[in-house]
C-alpha cells in the first residue's frame, strides 16, 4: 500500500492553505472487490475518475475518467470483473433542475463504458437509487427510478451484462416516492406523499399485502422511519419518538401493526442509523451522537472487537466499517482521531494486517490543525445551545483564548447539525488565526423532537437569536475581541449571516453568504407546490405568512446592513437558485451597501466541482483580511 500512496503523490509545491484545505479530497471513494484482491479508488483531477489497484502488488490494473460535466457520486463492485458507478450531470439546465443521474458499468480490462440507462435516458430521472446489489445474483441489480413524474417511482431489475433488459418488479404508482428492500432484494417498504405533503410508510405483510403503518400512530406529528429489516418477514427495525423525545429504536411487528421491544434509546441524541449482522440482518449496533457519531453495540459481536482494536491501534475516537468482502476476511474502515481528516484503512483479518490508504487531504498530513472544543451556552430564554469552538493552532483550551478575532459560522439546513470532527471550512479559518464559533441552534437535528420543533417558522427570529446569543457569549467570556467579529455561512448559514448583519449592525464587522437564501417569499414562489407543503411548518406559508417572510428576508433588510458583504454563489446550485444571490446583490447596491459578488462557474451547492472551494477560500481570505485586519502570514 505504500506504493499506492506514492503513486498518488506529486511534486511538493510551496504550501498553500487555500489549496490544502480547499481542494476536493484527492480520494473521493473506494470499494473492495468481492475476492478482497483489488481496491477501486475514486479521484478528482480536472475530471472524476476511478483507478483499480491490485492489493498485493499495489499496481494500477485499470483506470478511466468520465466526461468533464459528470461527477461520480458512488461506485461498487458487482463482480470481481465488473464495477458499477453512479454519475450526475452539471451541464444542462434540466439536469441541474431535476437532478438527473444514471448508472454506468465498466468491465476490467475493456475500454467500453456501458450505459445502464433504460431506453431514452433523457426521460429517466435519478436512476442511481440502488435498492439492492443482489450479491447472490451475479448478473442483476435492483434499482428504483422514475420516468414520468405523474406516475411515480417503479422498481426494476437491471441486467448488468445486457443493459437493455430492465425487468419491471413493481410498476410505477402515483405518489410513491421511495421503496426500501432488505439485503436479499425483497422490497418490503414504500413511502407515499399524502395530499398535505407529509410522508407515510406502508410495509409489506408476510403474504398479505401492504399495511399503512404511520396512520396507526396516535399522534400524526410523531416521527416514524424504517431503518432496516431482519430476515424474518414479519418484522422491521423502526425509529420512533412516540414514547420518548429523542428517536428510539424498536422491533416493529408488521403483522399486528404494533411496536415491540425498545432496542435502543439515548435521552440526549436521536437514533442516527443501525448496524446489522450480515448473515441474517439482525441489528447488533445503534448509531447516535454527542460531539460526534458513536456506535452503541447491543451485544458482544466481532464487529465491536474489531472496532476496539482499530481504535487502540490508531489512537482513534471513532471507527466505522464502510465495506467488507462477502467472506468477511477483508474490510475497509474510516478512522477519526481528534479534529484531523478521517483516515481510511483496509483490515485483512486473516493476515492480521492493516493497510492505510492515501490521505484525503495530503497537504495537511504534517500541518498542525486547530483544536475543536465542545461546549454549551444559554440562549436568552434559558435553552442550552450545544456549540463548538475551533481555536487557532497553538491554542488548545478554551480558557487560553483571550480577545481573539472570531468568525461566527452557523450551519446550513437548518434541520442539520455540526459535529466536532474535521470540517475544511472552519479549519481553514482557524488556520488563518481566527477563532470559529459553530452552534447547533434550536431547529437543529439530532437532539430530539422538541428541540427541532422549536425552530419551526423561526427563520430570522428565535433561531437567529440563538446565534446572536452565542456571539454575545463569546464576548462576555472574554474569548472574542468585540470589535473583531465576523459572521458567515453556507446555505441556511449564509441566510443567517445576512440576517445577523441586518438585525445586529453593531455586533459584526462584516458578513459572508455562500449559496445562501436571501428572499423567503421568492424562494417559496419558485418552489413546487409539493415542496411548499413540505416546508410549511419549517419556513411558513407563502400567502398566510407573507408579512413574516418579508420581514425576515435579507433582501428586504438590505438598508439595515451597514457592514461589507461578500456574496459567493454557485452557478448551478440546485438547492438555492442563483437568482437568490442576484436579488441580494441588487438590493444591497440599491441601498448603497458595500457588496462583493463572486460567482463560481459550474459550481454546485456543496462546492465539490472543480476548484470552486479554492476560489471561494481565496475570496474569503482577502475579505476577512480587509474586514478584521488580522492576517496571519503563514
Amino acid at each position: 500500500m505504500l506504493s499506492i500512496i506514492a503513486a498518488l503523490s506529486f511534486y511538493a509545491a510551496p504550501f498553500s492553505a487555500t489549496y490544502a484545505f480547499g481542494q476536493v479530497p484527492q480520494m473521493t471513494g473506494f470499494a473492495i472487490s468481492p475476492n478482497g484482491e483489488m481496491i477501486a479508488m475514486g479521484y478528482y483531477d480536472d475530471a472524476y475518475g476511478i483507478r483499480v489497484y491490485d492489493l498485493e502488488t499495489s499496481e494500477v490494473i485499470d483506470s478511466w475518467e468520465v466526461a468533464g460535466h459528470l461527477a461520480i457520486s458512488s461506485f461498487f463492485w458487482k463482480r470481481n470483473d465488473l464495477l458499477i458507478f453512479s454519475v450526475k450531470s452539471y451541464e444542462s439546465a434540466i439536469a441541474v433542475q431535476f437532478g438527473m443521474s444514471g448508472l454506468l458499468a465498466k468491465k476490467l480490462g475493456e475500454e467500453e463504458i456501458i450505459q445502464l440507462y433504460d431506453g431514452d435516458h433523457r426521460k429517466v430521472v435519478d436512476q442511481d437509487n440502488i435498492l439492492a446489489i443482489l450479491p447472490d445474483d451475479p448478473n442483476h441489480i435492483l434499482v428504483m427510478y422514475i420516468t414520468d413524474f405523474r406516475k411515480g417511482h417503479g422498481v426494476y431489475r437491471i441486467n448488468v451484462d445486457n443493459p437493455s433488459q430492465h425487468e419491471t418488479v413493481i410498476r410505477p404508482e402515483p405518489r410513491v416516492v421511495g421503496y426500501v428492500a432488505d439485503r436479499t432484494g425483497q422490497v418490503r417498504g414504500r413511502i407515499h406523499v399524502q395530499n398535505d405533503g407529509d410522508l407515510s410508510w406502508t410495509l409489506k405483510k408476510p403474504e398479505r399485502g401492504w399495511r399503512n403503518v404511520t396512520r396507526r400512530l396516535n399522534n400524526e406529528e410523531v416521527f416514524f422511519d424504517v431503518y432496516g429489516f431482519p430476515d424474518d418477514l414479519r418484522y422491521a427495525y423502526v425509529g420512533s419518538n412516540h414514547e420518548t423525545d429523542t428517536i428510539a429504536l424498536y422491533l416493529y411487528d408488521i403483522e399486528t401493526g404494533k411496536f415491540g421491544e425498545q432496542l435502543f434509546h439515548d435521552p440526549m441524541s436521536d437514533l442516527y442509523d443501525i448496524v446489522q449482522r450480515r448473515s441474517d440482518g439482525v441489528v447488533v449496533g445503534a448509531k447516535y451522537a454527542d460531539s460526534r457519531v458513536r456506535i452503541q453495540w447491543l451485544e458482544a459481536v466481532e464487529e465491536e472487537r474489531r472496532d476496539r482494536r482499530l481504535r487502540e491501534n490508531f489512537g482513534a475516537e471513532y471507527v466505522e466499517m464502510l465495506a467488507i468482502t462477502p467472506d468477511e476476511t477483508t474490510a475497509a474502515y474510516a478512522v477519526e482521531t481528534g479534529s484531523r481528516p478521517e483516515r481510511l484503512v483496509v483490515f485483512d483479518f486473516e493476515e492480521n494486517h492493516f493497510y492505510e490508504l492515501p490521505s484525503l487531504y495530503p497537504e495537511l498530513d504534517d500541518v498542525e490543525l486547530a483544536t475543536v472544543v465542545s461546549t454549551t451556552y444559554k440562549a436568552r430564554d434559558g435553552l442550552d445551545i450545544p456549540a463548538f469552538v475551533t481555536l487557532p493552532p497553538g491554542i488548545n483550551r478554551l480558557d487560553e483564548a483571550r480577545g481573539l478575532p472570531f468568525v461566527v459560522l452557523p450551519h446550513g439546513g437548518p434541520n442539520a447539525r455540526d459535529f466536532a470532527s474535521f470540517d475544511w471550512l472552519p479549519q481553514f479559518i482557524a488556520f488563518r488565526g481566527y477563532g470559529v464559533l459553530q452552534m447547533n441552534f434550536r431547529g437543529s437535528r439530532g437532539y430530539g423532537q422538541e428541540f427541532m420543533e422549536q425552530g419551526d417558522r423561526e427563520w430570522g427570529q428565535a433561531m437567529q437569536d440563538d446565534i446572536t446569543d452565542g456571539t454575545k457569549w463569546l464576548i462576555a467570556e472574554g474569548y472574542a475581541d468585540p470589535d473583531l467579529i465576523a459572521i458567515g455561512g453556507m446555505s441556511y448559514g449564509g441566510y443567517a449571516a445576512l440576517m445577523g448583519a441586518a438585525k445586529e449592525p453593531d455586533l459584526y464587522r462584516c458578513t459572508t453568504s455562500i449559496n445562501g437564501v436571501t428572499d423567503l417569499v421568492e424562494l417559496l414562489k419558485d418552489a413546487s407546490p409539493a415542496l411548499r407543503r413540505a416546508t410549511r411548518s419549517m419556513i411558513g406559508r407563502l400567502w398566510g405568512d407573507r408579512k413574516m417572510l418579508r420581514d425576515n428576508s435579507p433582501t428586504q433588510r438590505a438598508a439595515d446592513i451597514s457592514v461589507p458583504v461578500l456574496l459567493v454563489q454557485s452557478q448551478r446550485d440546485r438547492r438555492v437558485p442563483r437568482r437568490q444571490a442576484h436579488l441580494m446583490r441588487d438590493a444591497l447596491n440599491e441601498a448603497g451597501g458595500d457588496v462583493t459578488y463572486v460567482e463560481l462557474k459550474n459550481g454546485n451547492h456543496h462546492l465539490t466541482v472543480g476548484n470552486n472551494r479554492i476560489i471561494m477560500l481565496r475570496a474569503l481570505e482577502d475579505f476577512l483580511y480587509d474586514c478584521l485586519d488580522t492576517y496571519d502570514s503563514q
